[in-house]
């Protein structure tokens, strides 16, 4: 059986635009009075490792801390100074994950409707950014953003920050929350 390479092209490149933009969802604690923020710091301990050489990387880490450390400024927010304890931590995770598309081709004979139908499938990784707002002082999650889109893995550097802080300027946009679906 022979497959028509430029039906996969086709089909890749509908499917990489169609989803190129981040799905965003967000949630938070309703009864939490959010003005009182303004100081946050970088949730403490280790950063979480997922044991994925390409998610677990430096050049990642500090291209994701430094655009949520940008909209934060953007939005008032400041980091608290060394030793002060801030009104807010922030932290961050992120997962790859390989997905399958499907999707059928078609080739009719002439106008009589008759031909043959074959499935095509398409491979790719789906990233999601997860961006976390906890309590100082009782380590209580207050507010949650995440971010699904299909990560290029051919794209170039400044592509991928570019697609970085898009997609962390997307999800904070519903920080601080004016109405919106209860951390249940």
């Amino acid at each position: 059986m022979r497959v028509d390479h430029r039906v996969l092209m086709l089909l890749a490149a509908t499917v990489v635009g169609a989803c190129s933009r981040f799905t965003v969802e967000t949630k938070y604690d309703r009864t939490v009075n959010f003005t009182p923020l303004h100081t946050y710091a970088w949730r403490p301990g280790p950063p979480l490792s997922t044991g994925d050489p390409r998610v677990d990387d430096f050049v990642l880490d500090q291209r994701v801390r430094g655009a949520i450390e940008r909209v934060l400024a953007k939005k008032g927010f400041r980091q608290a100074a060394e030793g002060a304890k801030p009104d807010f931590f922030v932290g961050y995770y992120v997962a790859l994950r390989q997905n399958t598309r499907a999707q059928s081709s078609e080739r009719l004979y002439g106008s009589s409707g008759w031909g043959w139908s074959h499935p095509d499938t398409y491979e790719y990784d789906e990233g999601t950014l997860q961006i976390d707002i906890v309590d100082s002082t009782n380590s209580k999650l207050l507010w949650r953003g995440a971010g699904v889109a299909v990560v290029d893995p051919s794209a170039s550097p400044e592509t991928r920050a570019k697609r970085i802080n898009a997609a962390v300027a997307q999800i904070l946009s519903k920080f601080p929350p004016k109405v919106g679906v209860s951390l249940s």
